[in-house]
Formats: structure tokens, sequence, C-alpha cells
């Protein structure tokens, strides 16, 4: 039989013109009654407010017959009904009389009932009666709903993936603030591997209207689309909704393009070679690199080989294993290191097998073209293989016409020639930097955080602009673009306003067109220079031979920044008067240079003030101080500082006007 209450009419017509009067009088009439009765009635009070479109006082008086059953329990030791002010909580939902307050304390109750999995389900139900409604609770209702479920034995993440999943197929995530999707992110993540949910998310762009304020609107927006690119989700997305999306910020865009792959940016062609390009490709280490010295400047990694090691193993392997490669060359560079090993008769038990023939032949056919090639580069670590084979055993057929550049011969012929630190390079203050050339515009990217853009006639364009390590800016005169190799595949963004970045329209690829290969007339030269830049390397040639070798300088080094070689030719001199010593300095002037660096240190600094009198540039000074030391030290370097090896007498065959 159900209760009967006191009539409420009165104070429901007065409500709307006096609210505080018509909650009093339902609390007078509250109190005429019996203590265990009196959170039922507030209870039914609400229901009837709640049904008058009162949803204000209906809030007020479900609070109030809350804060009486606290009461009865402290002060009486009567129970609370859970199960009712469940039923009458869930009823008030949908007439918007269940505050954020209300929900809170009452998913607080439920985290320390007595029976853990019913309140488990009513925390779930109640939260539902406000999403049946299609309306987020509150910012942090996901917090709310974790210690009933811990309660009940479950998971944390289970409760967020069934919070997450309802949100996504009920289509109310762009209507939940960001805490929501920040407490749900986990789940959210998990939840996209499922392709469809992943279209949910996609779809589930946050809805603008939920602030007023643009800062945490952008901020927002930027979760979503983070949360977008983390999970993949331009795996999904079509060119189509990236150029809807219109422009956006550059690290959440950049995610989502990796994922989208081909079908985003046109294929480069058959002319883009990643490893050759002059803005992407890097010098790979040879093969062959020694690994840095261990211990005392020896390097380690020469295998412990003796005439009576079984070569037939070795030889099994050494044509399809790298390391094994490796482990021979090492071992011919530190031929001669024991005094106690009979290095001839190793080197002959090696050679009785065809595959270490073969091996070495290969590798000693190369460094016998760096030891002619005519500059330092090549001769340096040819000299470390060649000299201690022919010390070892001087009649090996691998060194049969071996020709080896004088090494003074190498480094006067690079500083008249013409150095790289002859030409004023961009400087750059601090930070990292890039440079990027198209046509005759040069584009710095300075610190991740700026751009200058540079023709021949001086700065063009200078503009703020993040952008992240291992992207490249760079200008074609109207618009500026930011450029990178992901993957293998080139990709190519357009810089909008405010610095977020597009896609291009169009089918053509744009990425930055330069030439690798170009004459430079260095200063107070007669004849041009041939600089080329192919896989990370820079190379200048005169006379077609190769005068200096280095890598390609990536980024800030001494306050400047070099760029490609398209460039140069538009480049002032940083300083003329040494150039013109350089020019006229002839080989005895360099060999005294040479002589010098092998004495000591200062005795270089002093030769070079007596010999270079007119320079004024420390970083050219630098240069021709670094080209005569690597002079004297060329011979020297096969020696690897061990003072038991014979002084280099130099391997059979015609020799090169040898000096050192």
């Amino acid at each position: 039989m159900s209760q009967v209450w006191p009539g409420l009419d009165e104070a429901v017509g007065r409500a709307a013109d006096d609210p505080a009067g018509a909650r009093a009088e339902v609390l007078r009439t509250a109190g005429a009654l019996p203590a265990r009765a009196l959170p039922e009635f507030l209870e039914h009070a609400a229901g009837v407010f709640a049904a008058n479109a009162l949803p204000d006082e209906a809030a007020f008086l479900f609070g109030r017959a809350r804060d009486v059953e606290d009461a009865q329990a402290r002060l009486l030791g009567l129970p609370a009904d859970a199960a009712r002010a469940q039923r009458t909580l869930v009823g008030l939902v949908p007439s918007g009389a269940i505050t954020a307050s209300l929900l809170h304390d009452h998913l607080r109750r439920l985290a320390t009932h007595p029976e853990p999995e019913t309140a488990h389900r009513w925390a779930r139900e109640a939260v539902a009666a406000f999403l049946d409604t299609g309306t987020i609770p509150y910012p942090n209702f996901v917090a709310d709903l974790l210690p009933p479920a811990r309660a009940a034995g479950l998971p944390e993440d289970a409760e967020e993936r069934f919070v997450a999943e309802r949100l996504l197929r009920d289509g109310l995530l762009p209507r939940a603030p960001l805490p929501v999707w920040e407490a749900l992110d986990r789940a959210l993540r998990g939840l996209a591997e499922d392709d469809g949910l992943l279209d949910l998310l996609i779809a589930a762009r946050p809805d603008p209207a939920l602030y007023d304020d643009p800062q945490p609107r952008d901020a927002h927006h930027r979760h979503w689309l983070l949360l977008l690119g983390l999970v993949g989700g331009g795996r999904r997305l079509s060119r189509e909704w990236f150029r809807d999306a219109g422009p956006l910020p550059a690290n959440e865009l950049m995610r989502l393009a990796a994922a989208a792959g081909d079908r985003l940016f046109p294929p480069p062609g058959r002319w883009f070679d990643p490893a050759a390009d002059p803005v992407v490709g890097r010098a790979a280490a040879h093969p062959l690199t020694p690994a840095p010295p261990k211990r005392g400047g020896f390097n380690d990694d020469s295998p412990r080989w003796w005439s009576n090691t079984d070569f037939a193993e070795i030889a099994a392997k050494i044509e399809d294993e790298p390391d094994v490669r490796r482990e021979l060359d090492a071992f011919v560079r530190n031929l001669g290191y024991y005094g106690n090993v009979d290095y001839p008769a190793v080197l002959r038990g090696l050679l009785e097998h065809g595959p270490i023939r073969r091996v070495l032949a290969e590798q000693f056919a190369e460094w016998r073209d760096e030891c002619a090639a005519g500059d330092l580069d090549g001769l340096e670590p040819a000299l470390l293989r060649l000299l201690p084979m022919a010390e070892a055993m001087p009649d090996a057929d691998v060194l049969a016409g071996l020709e080896i550049t004088d090494p003074v011969d190498a480094g006067w012929r690079a500083v008249r020639a013409g150095l790289p630190e002859e030409l004023r390079f961009p400087s750059v203050a601090e930070g990292s930097a890039s440079a990027v050339l198209h046509g005759e515009l040069l584009t710095l990217g300075l610190g991740g955080k700026r751009v200058e853009v540079q023709s021949p006639d001086g700065v063009v364009h200078r503009q703020d602009v993040s952008f992240p390590t291992g992207v490249y800016p760079w200008s074609d005169g109207t618009d500026l673009y930011l450029s990178r190799l992901h993957d293998g595949r080139p990709e190519t963004y357009r810089v909008a306003d405010g610095g977020r970045l597009e896609v291009p329209d169009g089918e053509r690829l744009r990425w930055p067109q330069s030439p690798t290969s170009v004459p430079v007339t260095f200063p107070g030269a007669a004849e041009p220079v041939q600089v080329t830049l192919d896989r990370g390397v820079l190379r200048l040639l005169a006379d077609g031979r190769t005068t200096l070798r280095r890598r390609f300088a990536l980024g800030r080094e001494n306050g400047a920044v070099m760029p490609p070689p398209g460039f140069w030719p538009h480049l002032a001199p940083a300083d003329p008067g040494g150039s013109e010593a350089l020019r006229r300095l002839d080989r005895d002037g360099f060999a005294r240079l040479v002589d010098a660096a092998l004495i000591t240190e200062k005795e270089l600094d002093g030769e070079l003030a007596r010999v270079l009198r007119t320079f004024t540039d420390v970083r050219l000074r630098d240069a021709v101080r670094t080209l005569a030391t690597r002079a004297a030290g060329a011979p020297r370097a096969a020696r690897c500082g061990c003072a038991t090896r014979s002084a280099w007498r130099g391997p059979p065959g015609r020799r090169a006007g040898s000096r050192a």
C-alpha cells in the first residue's frame, strides 16, 4: 500500500514567486511527520516539484533528504534506504533536478555500500540516466565511477572502457569536456584498434560550443587531433578530410599525415633519391669504419688470429657475413702490433683460402683507389690498411700497382684550389639550424622556431614559425613550406596563418630543387672548382681530381651554417686577404707548415703566422692548420701510435712524389 502524504499544492503554487517560502513550507510540513518518514517524504516532494517544472526546488529537497538520512544514521542509528534513493535519483534525472553535486554525493555513498556489486550496478545506472538524456553529468564523473568499480572487483581500465564505448556509440563524446577525454584517454586508444570505433572517434570532433574562451577550445581540439595521431587515425582519413579540416597544428597534422600514407602525398617520381637528395641525404658510415678505441688508443676490435687458427671456418662465412669482413679489416689494420706474432705466417694461412683472398682483394682495390685519389680524405683511411700490409708482407698481390699520393701534394692542392671556409656562410648565433636551397632562395631554419629566407641580394623574408626536429623549412618565393622524409616517403606541408600547416593541393609533390654540382670560383682564383654534394658528402674537384672531401655539415658549426653548393657562388669572401695568400702559397710554403706540424703545435702556429701573415679569419686559419696537421700525420696514422712499429719505408710499386 502506497504512502499517503500531505498535499503540496500551495507550496508548488508559490514557488515561482517565492521559492524560499515554498521550501520553508515543505519543511514545516515535514516537521509534523514521524522521523522515519522524513527522507521518503522529502524525496516525494522533490518528485512533485520536478513534475511541475521546478527543478531547483526539487534538487534542494532531494539534497535535504540525504542530509536528514545522514543525521538520523548518526544520531538515531536509523539506516538509510539506498535502494529508494537510487530509484528517486534515476527518476529525477530527466527533469534536470539532479545536479552535479547531488550525483557526485550519490556516487561517493555507493563507493562504501555494503553490497559492492549492487552499488556498482547502481552507479552505472545513475550515470546512464544522464547519458540517456544526451547529457554529460559533469567533467570528473569518470573518476567518481572508479571507486564503486574497484569495490566490486572490476579493474579501472574495464570501467573506463565501458564508459568510453558508451560515449562513442551514443555520439556523446563531442559534447564531453576535455577532462572526460583525458580520463578516458587510455580506453579510447584501446577502442580505436577497432576500425569501426576509430571511425566514431574521428567523427567525435569536440563541439566548439562547449567553450566561450578560445584557449580551452583550441586545447580540446588539439587533444582530439593528438589522440587520433597516437592511434594511427590517419589510416582512415581521406585526402578530402585533410582539405576540409583546414590548417591544423604542426605536430598533430604530421602525426596524422604519417599514418595516412601514400594516398595523402603525391609520389615523388623516379627523380627522387632520398640518399642523394641535397636536403635529406646523409653520408653513410663506411662498412669498415673502425670502432672507437676502447683503451690506450688501440682498437680492440682486432680478432685474435694466429698461425694455427682454423681459417677454413672463417673462409666459409666471410663472403656472406659483414661482421667477419670487419674482423678481417681490423686484423689488417693492426698487423705488427704484437712483437711475438709471426704475422707473415698468419697472412699466408689466411691467403690459402679463396674466399678470404677474394674479399681482401676487393677491400684493397678500394684502398688503392683511395690512396691515388689525390686528397687526404682518401689517403688517410687507405694508409691505415696499406702500410701495415706492406710491412708484414711486402710482396702481397693486393699491393701490386699501388700509387700513393704525397700527403704534402694533397694538402697543397686543396689549399690552392679553394677551401669552403674561404666563403662567408650565414651566421647563426645559437641553437639548431638548417639550410635548404630552392632555386636561388636559401631558407634558414633557426632553432625550430624562426625562418629566414635569403636571396643572392640579401634577406627577403623573416617569420616566426615552430617546426619539429627533422623538418626543413623552405620557400618558393610565394609560400613557406615544411618538408621531411618519413619512412622513406617525402612529405611537404604548407605553412598557413598562425603557423598552422595544411597539405598542399595538387598531384605534384612540392619539394625543394637545387643543383647538386656547381662551378665555384674561390676568391682570387683564376679557374673555378667543381663543388658537388652527393649522398651527404661534399666534394671539391680541380682539373678532374678530388682536392677535398668532407661530410656536408648539418646544422650550426662555429657560429655558421653551411648552405648547399648551389648558393656558394653568391657568398661573399670570408677573408679576401687570406684567400689571396692561399692562392700565392707554393708547395714549399705548405711543406714548411707540414714540417712544423711534425714538431709541435706551437711550432705550427708560429709557421702559420710567418707563411700566412695576412690571415684575419680564424675559421679559415683553423682549416689550413687542420690540413697541415693531417698531411703531417698521414704516414704516422698507420702506426696507431705504436713505438714498436718500424718507420714507414713505403710499399712496393710506383710512388707519386712521396715526401713525408
